[in-house]
């Protein structure tokens, strides 16, 4: 059985014969008018569908064939693995698979085992994009063989390879120079190399200088060496964009090596020279690729940026998630100077002297400082942090969101006249206090996920004042406060005025933010003109009848609580009558021996203590009860002179039990710690006996059983306490004899 499954696992791949019990079941879904996904190759496309994505196929049979697909443009593979040859576990893309796909212009292929055989590619005269994303066991060698015995695409742009060969050993995968002089046939515009390690020698990236654009190596490792000719002499004509975040380096603590120049010491100057390579940069992304197990600290360093001023113009720069938690730096850079676009988020930076922008404050129009501690600056320097950006004449966009701050100081924005979007979302404010008194356009605040709840007079005022100047401009499409995820209150007169504001003003949208606050009765309400009208009721009524209701409010609570005492009151002469009458009938009944026990108390005690309870405890009761109960009956009950002598202890202690009506035990250290004793005790509770506690010196009560401990805690007690002429109970014999015969059942 085990070989025929064989012989016909092997027909079938040979053969091409494919059944249903190999393959799942053929579909399709059509996703728009012009998109198709399958999970294998039709033999034909209708005119339409431009875009085609292979999903779930085993890549084993590959063949586009028909006229239909000449038209194809984008072409997606999600491949997974044949797992039957487990030899070779490569799914190998045959040479000519795409040769029928002559207007092919965006390709992407991803499987973690996909292989190119030579002329893989052929036929793909027009493609620009090829995207070979989590192709881990894609090596670069086989890639570039593929490539090079392939027709040259002379239209590729743009070259993705996102976790490629990230599956294997080594470490990096070596980029020779035949792998540049065989990309240099193509006009690559941009290369993306991430998550990944690579090793090169910059000086062949010349064979890609006269049409790379782009450069996304992010959170990849590389090694490099360095060019052998003169510095000067490597050149990117059209390099604008390299986005290195958070790569790595060896032998670097970053990217750039530029805190292996910084000193320890504070109060130096570093000079660092933009290699030419760089020279034609608008845009710079080292975003975590400064990191390092200590935070960083420059304080009054003087950093001299050296570079080409004919050639480099920097727009954008993000040093994000960098750990820069203290940035005194002065910056001297070339005249040409033209950064727009900082972005210095997510640093945890808790100061940033001003004069890190002050050699581009004519040209900075946005500044990214999200997600840092920028309230520990305006609490230790808050001077400083409200000349922050006084200089920042063109500052557009703005992001100070989660940096916990409380406040924002009154004249911090009045010198950005061209402020268009201001984020101050998750931070703890509770008030507007800066102002915007000049704005040559509309505005974008974002005040979101604060702690506003009562804005007083000076916030409503200072808001009606930013609605009144985005009115007057009629600049922007974007012209909306945003203040959801806010606890506000509805509940007394003092909200009225902000709920008539923010329920009527055009700049906030009650229904996309989903304002709500809380009423009077801690409601949460959603926030409407209702709500105002309904303060406004609340607040608008005459004093009289405020007065009016008060007072007749004050009379019910008045009525109720005499109601109420008087009811009390009444309980609990009705609780004494009643026990009167049941002491009466109870004394009555033993003293006519009618009551259907022999004994009112069991006396528990321990032996030890006998001398104690001999001359106070039994002498004083037995004289008590006499009085209060008027019979010279015996009512006491002690194990010692009652049990009968060679029986059974437990059977003793049940027969005793049941003739008592309750137990009166001398709780001392000597009876918690008597085995006797607390089996005595603990059958009683057993038997559900009412137990009153008596004491005379201080006891551990975690020495008591918990039973016991139970009771103390709940139940008062009868206590001894001792004076010149010997003890005394702290009570009267009257009220213990009360307690024996109330107890009784």
């Amino acid at each position: 059985m085990f070989y025929s499954h064989i012989i016909v696992t092997f027909f079938v791949l040979s053969t091409g014969i494919i059944s249903a019990v190999v393959l799942p079941k053929q579909h399709c879904m059509k996703m728009g008018s012009s998109i198709l996904k399958c999970n294998y190759i039709p033999l034909e496309l209708n005119s339409t569908v431009k875009t085609f994505i292979l999903e779930d196929a085993d890549g084993v049979h590959l063949q586009f064939v028909g006229d239909t697909w000449r038209e194809l443009q984008n072409l997606r593979m999600e491949l997974k693995l044949d797992t039957t040859n487990l030899v070779y576990p490569f799914m190998e893309i045959k040479p000519n698979t795409f040769i029928n796909l002559t207007q092919l212009t965006k390709l992407g292929i991803h499987s973690r085992n996909a292989s190119f055989s030579k002329g893989a590619f052929n036929g793909l005269a027009h493609l620009k994009v090829l995207d070979l994303d989590n192709c881990p066991r894609l090596s670069i060698e086989t890639l570039v063989s593929a490539l090079k015995s392939s027709d040259v695409m002379h239209n590729l742009e743009t070259l993705s390879l996102d976790w490629m060969f990230s599956w294997e050993s080594p470490q990096y995968m070596r980029w020779t120079e035949d792998v540049f002089l065989t990309l240099s046939r193509m006009p690559l515009k941009e290369i993306v190399v991430t998550n990944t390690g690579i090793n090169f020698n910059f000086q062949h990236f010349e064979y890609l200088a006269k049409y790379l654009e782009i450069v996304n190596l992010h959170d990849s490792t590389f090694s490099y060496q360095e060019p052998d000719l003169p510095g000067d002499f490597l050149r990117m004509e059209n390099l604008k964009v390299l986005n290195a975040s958070f790569t790595k380096v060896d032998g670097q603590n970053d990217i750039f090596g530029m805190f292996n120049h910084i000193p320890v010491m504070s109060n130096a100057s570093v000079v660092i020279k933009i290699p030419p390579i760089l020279e034609t940069l608008e845009t710079l992304d080292v975003s975590g690729a400064l990191q390092s197990p200590l935070k960083h600290k420059m304080m009054n360093i003087k950093l001299i940026f050296k570079w080409n001023e004919h050639r480099w113009k920097p727009k954008d720069l993000s040093l994000k998630n960098n750990d820069l938690l203290y940035v005194d730096v002065t910056m001297e850079t070339p005249q040409n100077n033209t950064f727009r676009y900082i972005d210095l988020s997510e640093n945890k930076m808790e100061y940033i002297s001003p004069t890190w922008f002050a050699t581009s404050s004519m040209t900075i129009t946005i500044i990214d400082l999200s997600g840092n501690r920028l309230d520990i600056m305006f609490r230790e320097n808050s001077q400083v942090f409200c000349s922050l950006f006084r200089n920042l004449i063109r500052l557009e966009t703005l992001k100070m969101s989660d940096n916990k701050l409380h406040s924002i100081p009154t004249n911090m924005f009045v010198s950005n006249t061209n402020l268009q979007y201001l984020d101050l979302s998750n931070n703890k404010l509770t008030q507007i206090t800066f102002k915007l008194e000049i704005l040559n356009y509309g505005l974008y605040l974002d005040m979101s996920g604060n702690r506003f709840s009562n804005p007083d007079k000076k916030s409503l005022d200072r808001l009606k004042n930013i609605e009144t100047i985005i009115n007057r401009n009629k600049t922007g499409n974007n012209n909306e406060i945003q203040l959801k995820d806010n606890t506000f209150a509805c509940q007394t007169c003092e909200n009225k005025d902000f709920i008539e504001w923010v329920s009527q003003t055009s700049l906030v949208n009650l229904i996309k933010q989903q304002l709500t606050c809380f009423t009077e009765n801690s409601q949460k309400e959603n926030i409407s003109f209702k709500t105002y009208q309904r303060l406004s009721i609340l607040c608008d009524t005459p004093a009289r009848k405020v007065r009016i209701i008060l007072l007749v409010t004050s009379l019910v609570v008045c009525i109720i609580i005499c109601t109420l005492t008087g009811i009390k009151a009444y309980r609990k002469f009705s609780r004494k009558q009643a026990d009167l009458v049941k002491l009466r009938e109870r004394i009555k009944q033993i003293k006519e021996n009618k009551y259907s026990k022999q004994y009112l108390v069991f006396l528990s005690y321990s032996n030890k203590d006998e001398e104690f309870i001999d001359n106070n405890v039994v002498h004083g009761l037995e004289k008590a009860l006499v009085t209060y109960i008027g019979t010279n009956r015996e009512l006491i009950c002690r194990g010692d002179l009652h049990f009968r002598i060679g029986h059974n202890i437990c059977n003793e202690m049940e027969r005793l039990f049941v003739k008592c009506s309750a137990m009166l035990v001398f709780v001392t250290e000597n009876f918690c710690r008597s085995q006797f004793c607390k089996r005595e005790f603990e059958f009683a509770t057993a038997m559900k006996i009412p137990v009153i506690l008596m004491l005379k010196d201080e006891v551990d009560v975690d020495v008591m059983p918990a039973e016991m401990r139970m009771l103390f805690d709940t139940l008062t007690r009868f206590l001894w306490t001792e004076t010149d002429g010997g003890f005394i109970i702290k009570t009267s014999w009257e009220n213990v004899c009360r307690s024996l015969v109330l107890a009784m059942k």
